[in-house]
Parts: structure tokens; sequence; C-alpha cells
């Protein structure tokens, strides 16, 4: 006889009826969505205005070379940070 696993972990026979579980159930609630988690941000923040922490930039170009910037994006060439300057 063959056992079958279920998603949830249980074993069942290929014969057996399905329990079904709240992972199984089409109308279970999702699993409460994780916090992204900041709290390096502000350490990073930190870090900027002492002038210790810098992104690296591939090109600033200013808004009417944006199509350019999105090819240029598109590559996957670039060399750090592609941005648009708004002035």
């Amino acid at each position: 006889m063959t056992t079958a696993v279920t998603r949830s972990g249980s074993s069942r026979s290929p014969t057996s009826p399905h329990t079904s579980t709240a992972y199984d159930s089409p109308t279970a609630a999702p699993a409460a969505p994780r916090s992204p988690g900041y709290t390096g941000l502000a350490t990073a923040a930190g870090l900027a205005t002492e002038g210790r922490f810098t992104v690296p930039l591939h090109e600033v170009l200013p808004l009417e070379r944006g199509a350019e910037a999105h090819a240029l994006s598109a590559t996957g060439r670039a060399r750090g940070k592609i941005v648009l300057s708004v002035r």
C-alpha cells in the first residue's frame, strides 16, 4: 500500500478520505504579512549623514532622458544606481 503525504505533513492512505486542514482550505485566512523590518534604516541614515555610507551611482540623467535611463537599466549592465534628476 502506498502512503501519500499531504501539504500539512500528515500521511494518509490514497484510499482514505482526505481530512481538510486550514492550510488546504481555500477559504482559510492568509497568514499575517510580515513587517519589512526597517530597523537598519536609522543606522543607514546616520552613516549617510556622517559620510560613511554611500550608494554607488552609475549615471545621473535629466528626466527628459528617462527612456534612455530605462533602456540602460534593462541591459543589466549598470554598475550602480541610475538617477533621474528633476531640477
